[in-house]
């Protein structure tokens, strides 16, 4: 029997995660408290800049695989952003 909803790849082997880089703790951002009302895993995609995606889009559209390749690409982007940061604050730039 076919699904009549077509679905996408939610599980993913161990093997597929990708591991974030180690940065040093003095180059990481602060720790910030939200409202327990807000789904940081689905609103950090729609507030991200450039603009990723809507609300309406991730809801509809986008897979819990999508959405977790998405916090990788912003992780590490904003990694690189705080090392290259430092590295101008260091006069290494």
């Amino acid at each position: 029997m076919v699904h009549p909803v077509p679905t996408r790849g939610f599980f993913r082997r161990e093997s597929e995660r990708v591991a974030r880089p180690r940065i040093p703790d003095a180059v990481r951002a602060p720790k910030v408290e939200l409202p327990k009302t807000i789904d940081w895993y689905v609103w950090r995609i729609v507030n991200a800049e450039p603009k990723i995606a809507t609300l309406q889009e991730i809801e509809t559209h986008w897979s819990i695989c999508d959405l977790s390749d998405a916090h990788l690409v912003l992780d590490v982007r904003e990694d690189l952003d705080r090392i290259r940061a430092a590295e101008i604050k260091r006069g290494r730039a």
